[in-house]
This record gives C-alpha cells, structure tokens and sequence, in this order.
C-alpha cells in the first residue's frame, strides 16, 4: 500500500518540504545524497508524487493537448514533426497529451473545455489540416481557449510554412539553370479534399515565371490515380515541346517522371530536371539525392509552442489572437538539376 508525503517524511526523519523538492525538476536546494536517499525510500515505500494536488497547487497541469480529427484524412503530422513538437515541449518542460474529437464534438460549446480538463491539457495544438470546421474556428476565439493552429491558412493563432515562397525558389533555381519550358504538377489534387498548399505552391511557381516573362504550365486541378502516373508522364515528355524541368508538388509524381525519363532514354540533370516542393526520402530513386525544398520542423515546432504558451500565460479576460508566424523552408540542390543547354 502507498504512502503519503508526510508518512514518507516522517519515516526519514526530513520536513516534508525536502520530500516535494525532491520530486521538483530543476531545484537544486537539496544536496544530491539527501534527494538519492529520498528516491529510493519513496521507491521502497512505493510513495507516487500526487498529480492532481500538485496541479492544484500550481493552478497547471504542465501539459499540451495535440487536438486531431476523428476522421483521418483531415489530420497528417510526419514523423518529424511530432518528434519536434515532443522536443519543443520537452524543452519548456512540459508534456505531450493526443486529443481526438468529431465534427460534432468539436462543435459542441461545452465540450471543447471538457476535453482540456479530461486530457489535462493547458492548451491546445490543433492538426486539422483539411475541411477544418468553421464552428470550431468561431468557438476557439469565442470562447478564448489556449489554441494555435498547424499547418494551416489563416491571419492569426496558427504557424505553417511558407509554401508560396518555396515554390518560387525552386523555380527561379531552374531558371538560374537555363530552363525556360518548366512544368508544375499536382498530381495529389482532389477538389473535395485539398490542402491549402496546393494552390499556394502553384501561385509561387506562376510568380516566378511571370516575373521572368514566361507562360506557366501547370498540370493540376485533378488528382492523378498512381497507376495513372507513369503513363501521365511518358504523355508529357514525348512530345515534341517537352518540358525541361518539371516542379513537382510531391515525391510521388517525381518518381513517375523519372521511371518515364529512363524508358525515354532521357537523362537526368542533362536532359530533364526535377525539383520537388515536399519529399519525405529525398534519396528514395535509387539512392540519389533529388533537389527538393526541406520543411523546418524544429522552426515549426518551437513557434507554435512559443505561441501557445503565451496565450496560456494570458488570462482568458485578456487573451488575444496573436499574428500567424509562417516559416521558410530551405532548397537542398541535388543531382536531379543541372544546366539546360540546346
């Protein structure tokens, strides 16, 4: 059976007070052997610092809520992305807590605080990316709860990164190169279920040719089956105006383009290149680095964290929207781009 803080005192014969330091992270008040002799005793007694005292005592709970949708397809968070959000906390230390919710969930007044509590969680990081429910926007600024949202278009409480300002870099990089005829593609495209980045990756890469006096041509508008692709791309450079260089939304049409560049007799950097705007294994084609644009996690991360906490620290009274913070992703250049030459 478990003790409590003054029966674990008392059996050592210290003030309870050395007990709860011993229990505090970055307190240096006890000299090492005390808070050893403290640990093993508690071990030994089988004592469990009491978590709801102490978030009662500290008015917190030291906690994070990572808020997804019930529906799959509306939340996407890498790998590294987590990882970074679990870093950024962890520095300000603070937990990670996963929350998952229902269009009618999240619409409810009444349960959006509830689910603070029941996960206990101080604030929120939203990930729903896709189809985000206006009733949920509206309650979170009405009923002034901690939140920031990710990867997501809007003037306030969110952090995403800076698609338009990536596609206009790769293409000005191939237009460095000497390419004039550059092909945008999308081939991830679903009207009923596209993220904002879609359109922002196009306008950057429209910018760019405008700016350099050239036509775009985007193929886009409509998702691509992946059976499809390969047989898309032998289409596309076969023909007599072929694109040079082709700016790719993802990894999977790339992929596509290069299997249709082998069966052409095409080489790579020489007679096509290829950039991608999003690539998860910049070396996946047999190894060789593709030039691709490199989301910043750990940027990410650390802003939206940042953010989020400031707003915790705001009484709900005074709390307000704070300004979105986009970040910019940085060109890796590969062996997928060279100079184009007639």
């Amino acid at each position: 059976m478990s003790i409590t803080q003054a029966q674990l005192a008392q059996k050592l014969g210290i003030s309870q007070v050395s007990v709860s330091l011993a229990f505090k992270s970055g307190h240096n008040r006890l000299n090492e052997n005390t808070r050893s002799q403290i640990l093993k005793a508690a071990e030994k007694y089988g004592y469990r610092p009491n978590a709801s005292a102490r978030t009662m005592r500290q008015g917190s709970f030291g906690s994070v809520g990572l808020l997804h949708s019930a529906h799959a397809k509306r939340s996407y968070l890498p790998a590294p992305m987590l990882d970074a959000i679990y870093q950024a906390l962890e520095d300000q230390k603070l937990h990670l807590t996963f929350c998952r919710a229902n269009d009618q969930q999240l619409a409810d007044p009444a349960n959006l605080p509830k689910l603070l509590t029941e996960s206990q969680s101080d604030g929120l990081l939203v990930n729903i990316i896709k189809q985000v429910p206006q009733s949920l926007s509206d309650l979170l600024l009405r009923l002034k709860l901690p939140a920031v949202w990710l990867n997501v278009k809007q003037d306030f409480d969110c952090v995403r990164h800076d698609d338009f300002g990536a596609a206009s870099a790769l293409t000005n990089h191939l237009l460095s190169l000497g390419h004039r005829r550059i092909l945008h593609i999308n081939a991830s495209y679903d009207a009923t279920d596209t993220h904002y980045s879609g359109t922002l990756r196009q306008q950057g890469y429209e910018h760019a040719m405008h700016q350099a006096g050239l036509s775009p041509c985007s193929l886009t508008g409509q998702k691509i089956p992946g059976d499809q692709l390969l047989q898309t791309a032998l289409q596309v450079l076969d023909s007599p105006d072929r694109p040079t260089a082709v700016v790719h939304y993802g990894e999977g049409s790339a992929v596509a383009f290069l299997q249709a560049a082998e069966r052409l007799g095409l080489q790579l950097a020489k007679d096509l290149s290829l950039g991608l705007l999003s690539c998860s294994s910049p070396e996946s084609y047999h190894g060789m680095l593709l030039t691709h644009m490199e989301h910043d996690y750990p940027a990410m991360a650390h802003a939206a964290v940042e953010m989020l906490l400031k707003k915790i620290n705001i009484p709900a009274t005074r709390r307000k929207p704070q300004p979105s913070v986009v970040v910019p992703m940085t060109m890796y250049t590969g062996r997928s781009c060279g100079k184009y030459s007639q």
